[in-house]
């Protein structure tokens, strides 16, 4: 297992704020390539230290907006 550097804990912290940034933005932020944080990001779910980017779902709004729907059928 790799140690983490100030890049890969950047990157968590990020994605931790805001899962839907985009990598560029994260880039930007660290003054590095698109494609690094690309790789990054791979490497890290690949160690089973992300679990994939994913989104976050409010059930009780989830749960209102699926039964309206339903009713609109």
């Amino acid at each position: 297992m790799e140690i983490l550097d100030k890049f890969d804990v950047f990157i968590i912290k990020e994605l931790e704020k805001d899962g839907r940034m985009a990598y560029s933005t994260i880039a930007s932020n660290l003054k590095i390539s698109n494609t690094m944080v690309h790789q990054r990001v791979n490497r890290l779910i690949e160690q089973g230290i992300l679990m994939g980017i994913k989104p976050v779902i409010n059930e009780k709004k989830w749960v209102t907006i699926g039964v309206l729907s339903r009713e609109l059928r």
